[in-house]
Order: C-alpha cells, then structure tokens, then sequence
C-alpha cells in the first residue's frame, strides 16, 4: 500500500515535473493524409484540449480530422474543414502560450522539498490490479512503469498430485482433399486469378502447414515461376496463406509456410494469384494438392492474453490495406485489422459518402490464436467510404459494444 507521506511526495514531484513540460509552436499546415512528428504534436495537443482520444500514432486520419474539427468549432473559426491551416494554428499557439505561461506562475508559488544528496535512493514497487508494475522512488518520481502483459490470476496453493503419464497419439487426423475446379485456361495480365478450387472434409478442427502444390502447365508461353502472390483463400475471401509465387518451369510447385487450420465440416478454399503478361490465352494450368506432404494435427484450444482494459481501450485499427483493381474498373479491397483486445466478433460496414444508400456490410474472420481480423470487399468503385468496426466484446466482463469510424479512400 501507498502511504500517506509517498503520495504527497507523488504530488510533489508532478507539481515540479508539470512546468518544465514545453512544446513547439505549431508552424507547418496539416491536413487529411499527413504524417511526421507535427502530426504527433497536434494529437498531444488535441488530447490535451479533450478533443482527441485516440492513439498518438503521427498519421492525421479520421480520428485526427475529427478532432481538428471540432477544435476550429469550438474555437469559432470559419471554416469548419479539419484543415489545420493558419487561422487554426496561430489560435493553437496562443492556448499553448497561455498554458506555458499560467504553469510558470504555478511553478514559482511551489516551495521545493529537497531531498540531501546523502539520502539512500530506495525505491518502491507497487503492483497494479491490471498486472501493470510501477517502481517509485523516495522523492515520488516514477523511474520504472511496465505495462501488464495478462489478466493476473491469483495463486492458489495445491497439493502436489504426480502425474499421470499419458500415452502418445502421432498418427495424424483423418481428412479428405477433393478438387472441385482445376485446369484452367489463363488469362495473361490477371492478378488474384483463380488457379484451383478445393474442398476439406474433416470430422474435427485441425491444423495444417508445408501446404504443397504442385503444378502443370500446358502450351507455350508463361512458366510456373510467371505466376506470383498466390494465396489460399477461404469460401468468405480471407486469406489464410501466402501470398507465395510459384517456382519451375512447365513443372513446378507452389509451397505455403503458413499454419491454416481447416475447420471441422466441409468447407471450400481456392489458390489465387497474378499471372503474368508471359501467359498465352491457349495455356491450361492443372494445380495437385499434394495432402500426403502436408503435416497435420488436432487442433488445440488456444486462449489468447488478454490485458485487463477498460472501453475506451478497446481500439480496432487498420494493421494493412490494399485495393486490387478489377477487370470491370471496379476493386477489392483486403483489410487487415487489429484490436488492443479479445473481441467477440469484429463486423465492418462500409458506406459510400456520396451515396448513403450504398451500404455493405460484412463480418471479419480472426486469425486463430491472435487479435488480427480480415475482410475483403468486392465490387468496390473509386471514391471515400465511412468505415465502421463495430467491435462486440460482450463475451468479456466489461460488456461493451462500441463503434469505431475512419474515412476509407478506394482508388
């Protein structure tokens, strides 16, 4: 426990520590897009003025907009653009001029306690319920903060029971390969190009990995190794391996690295890729699965550390993007996303700015074993899109759904 006389040294400290804090005239134009340690500045800022209670990541995107809007609303300058322009920026210097000076006057009326340089410097260790470590020393001053890595549970003493040794299953678990869509004619030029269509049948969940594909082409023209970013995509469109590129020549095999769990049913996958411009239209691609190279086993439950956190902590952010053209002129985006927490279920709704009756809305699948969520959007045309991540932790103690937004560009 903190005793009395820690925590008025605490308050000490912060009263020494709070003046001494500075920051740096904001004096370069900001906008939608921009990013570097000004951005940065703008967000401590804005965090500071409770506008802005996102993450301090140095890209002015939507949430950064947002707040730089409702600054300039507050502030009654015209207009209300989320450009952090002149007007905006010399209205800004003027409150971090005030707040400099005000902490001056506030630091003069503070009498320092000083602590004899002869004094043992012996610190104390205070452990937080969130499994959070902080190390203080006799002066109040803070000199180690670890952040929690799990949920802390508590130690409960057993008696010690010997162990029961149990016998060694290696043989693998049964389940069947069967190719639904194979030889396919190509199309020089086309990128996610469906090379194989195959269905998994399993009587549980299982893990696979060295998913190997052998390969055959037929005709002049493009080599196996003329075919690149090939990935194994589930029925819903998320990846689950790759992207790889093929090796060989009118043989050849494409080799994943990456652990796909199948799940137990009957469910369908496929191996997209880009063919290259080498391919001829008369060329036939025949893909084998190679089930005897792969190396499966049961899949085993997985929990997943989860910090203890409160709402406002439980943020979903884009971990990776990217919009893949079409041969309509129409695109699919592929969205990676990530959370601070173990989500319930992470749905993504898209709605196209300039025509509010163009919704889509779709469910992310999340990586086994991790918080990263993946959804692909098809059919997508150019313009800005309000994202939504509805993020539904209402398995989890706190029970809370809350709804994220950020502006999404697809060209």
């Amino acid at each position: 426990m903190i005793t009395k006389n820690l925590i008025g040294s605490v308050l000490v400290a912060i009263l020494f520590v709070l003046p001494n804090i500075t920051r740096a005239d904001f004096s370069a134009n900001l906008q939608y897009g921009s990013s570097g340690s000004s951005v940065s500045e703008l967000q401590e800022f804005l965090t500071d003025q409770n506008l802005y209670s996102g993450p301090v990541t140095g890209n002015f995107f939507s949430l950064t907009l947002r707040a730089v809007k409702n600054f300039q609303a507050r502030e009654e300058i015209q207009p209300v653009s989320g450009y952090f322009g002149p007007k905006t920026r010399t209205r800004a210097n003027a409150i971090l001029a005030q707040n400099l000076k005000q902490s001056d006057e506030e630091s003069q009326a503070v009498v320092p306690t000083v602590v004899p340089p002869s004094l043992t410097q012996k610190t104390t260790t205070i452990f937080l319920p969130n499994g959070a470590v902080v190390e203080i020393d006799q002066t109040g001053q803070i000199v180690r903060y670890t952040q929690p890595t799990s949920v802390p549970t508590p130690s409960i003493s057993t008696p010690s029971v010997p162990a029961t040794p149990q016998p060694q299953n290696i043989t693998q678990p049964a389940f069947q390969v069967v190719t639904t869509k194979n030889n396919q004619s190509t199309k020089p030029g086309s990128s996610r190009y469906e090379l194989f269509v195959f269905q998994v049948s399993t009587d549980k969940d299982i893990e696979t990995s060295n998913l190997y594909f052998s390969l055959s082409l037929f005709g002049a023209g493009g080599k196996a190794s003329d075919i690149s970013n090939v990935m194994l995509v589930d029925s819903n469109g998320v990846v689950l391996a790759g992207p790889m590129n093929a090796i060989g020549d009118s043989q050849g095999n494409i080799s994943f690295t990456d652990t796909v769990t199948f799940r137990k049913g009957v469910s369908v996958y496929s191996l997209k890729g880009t063919l290259a411009n080498a391919f001829s239209p008369n060329q036939v691609i025949n893909v084998t699965a190679e089930k005897e190279k792969w190396s499966a086993q049961e899949s085993k439950t997985k929990t997943v550390a989860v910090p203890a956190f409160s709402a406002s902590d439980m943020l979903v952010t884009i971990a990776s993007r990217s919009n893949q053209q079409n041969a309509g002129g129409s695109f699919t985006s592929t969205l990676a996303l990530q959370s601070t927490t173990d989500l319930s279920e992470l749905v993504v709704r898209m709605t196209r700015q300039d025509n509010q009756a163009n919704v889509l809305t779709k469910t992310a699948s999340r990586r086994y074993g991790t918080n990263l969520y993946d959804v692909e959007f098809s059919q997508l045309q150019t313009g800005l899109y309000d994202m939504e991540f509805i993020a539904d932790a209402s398995k989890l103690p706190i029970g809370v759904v809350k709804i994220f937004k950020e502006t999404y560009l697809v060209q």
